[in-house]
């Protein structure tokens, strides 16, 4: 896998010890999808769509939580699916 990713010669190859070519996609292994909602990173502008949270605000997480009756409503769950990954 590492030659197919076509790797500068400058890297350590991590499977040079693997006798499968398909390593490590030869195992059960799981994708983690992150869906962060908000954040204070500057992303998600103050004062746009509704936010309900500062980026200053230390703890926006709470902010957040605390304002679900305003944005729950609008993933249209379970009404729909509109919302599903």
């Amino acid at each position: 896998m590492f030659t197919k990713g076509e790797f500068p010669e400058s890297l350590d190859n991590p499977w040079r010890y693997e006798t499968e070519k398909s390593a490590p996609f030869n195992r059960e292994f799981y994708f983690i999808f992150n869906v962060a909602a908000g954040g204070t990173n500057g992303y998600f502008p103050d004062g746009h769509c509704g936010k309900p949270y500062s980026n200053t605000d230390p703890h926006a997480s709470n902010a957040f939580y605390n304002s679900v009756g305003d944005w729950y409503p609008t993933w249209n769950y379970p009404a729909t699916h509109d919302s599903a990954l």
